[in-house]
C-alpha cells in the first residue's frame, strides 16, 4: 500500500434522528484507498437508558446525502480524495443507495454511545472505488445524535 497521506473524518454533528438512515457515506475514489481509524456514535440530548445499534457497511449503489466535505486532522494536509457530493462524501441520506456487506455492528447504550478504536491490524480497508456507510439499521430513539468517521487516506 502506498504511504499514507493524510488524516481525515466526517463528523455529522448534533442532527435529530428518528428513522433508519445512513448518517455517514463516504466515498472513495479510483485514486486512494483509506482505512478506518475510528468510529463514535453517541448523542446529547437525552439522558434516559436505551438501547440501539449502528452498522459500517458498503454499499454497492451510494445513498443521496447532504454534502460534506472531510476535514483533515493537521494544519496545511492536502484536501482529501473522499470529496463531498450528494452522492460521494456527505452526511444525512434522504435516499438510501443498496446496501451490501456489513463490516462492523454495535448495540449500545443511547446514554453512553459506541467508540470503535480497532488496532491496526484489525482496521477496515475500503477502496478504491467503494463506498461505506454508517447506518442505524432500525430506527434509533429520537435524539440529537452526533457520528463521525475517521480514516488514514492512501492516494496513489
Amino acid at each position: 500500500m502506498p504511504a499514507p497521506s493524510g488524516v481525515y473524518k466526517v463528523t455529522r454533528s448534533s442532527t435529530t434522528t428518528s428513522t433508519a438512515i445512513t448518517v455517514v457515506q463516504v466515498s472513495v475514489p479510483a485514486n486512494c484507498a483509506i482505512e478506518i481509524t475510528r468510529i463514535e456514535v453517541n448523542q446529547s440530548t437525552i439522558t434516559t437508558s436505551a438501547a440501539t445499534r449502528i452498522q459500517l457497511l458498503r454499499k454497492s449503489a451510494a445513498a443521496t446525502v447532504t454534502s460534506a466535505t472531510p476535514v483533515p486532522l493537521s494544519e496545511g494536509m492536502q484536501a482529501s480524495k473522499c470529496v463531498g457530493g450528494t452522492s460521494a462524501t456527505g452526511i444525512t441520506a434522504t435516499v438510501e443507495g443498496t446496501d451490501s456487506t456489513v463490516l462492523w455492528e454495535s448495540g449500545f447504550n443511547i446514554v453512553n454511545g459506541v467508540l470503535y478504536l480497532p488496532p491496526p491490524e484489525a482496521r477496515f480497508t475500503i477502496g478504491p472505488s467503494e463506498i461505506i456507510a454508517l447506518k442505524y439499521p432500525t430506527a434509533p430513539t429520537s435524539a440529537g445524535w452526533i457520528a463521525e468517521i475517521e480514516w488514514i487516506e492512501y492516494a496513489f
